[in-house]
């Protein structure tokens, strides 16, 4: 991603982590399955969360190439379509 963090690799140990990252992590490569096959939605707004589990998000966003920003108050992550978003 634009961090120079590399993501199959962060996938990876995330998902040896904890179980609670481990459930995460299946939980949004699930959504974000789900909301790039759906035509009609552009965005999705996730619940607030902690700032771990926002970065989290942020990272996985960039895997399947969407683009990914903070609400106003900081506490939800909002990811978008691109022309890169890929499944």
């Amino acid at each position: 991603d634009s961090t120079g963090i590399d993501l199959v690799e962060f996938i990876r140990k995330t998902l040896n982590k904890s179980v609670k990252d481990k459930k995460m992590l299946l939980q949004l490569e699930k959504d974000f399955k789900k909301f790039i096959r759906e035509p009609n939605h552009q965005y999705l707004q996730l619940p607030e969360m902690s700032s771990y589990d926002r970065m989290v998000v942020h990272r996985i966003a960039a895997f399947f190439g969407l683009d990914h920003n903070v609400d106003q108050r900081g506490k939800s992550v909002i990811v978008s379509k691109t022309k890169k978003t890929r499944v």
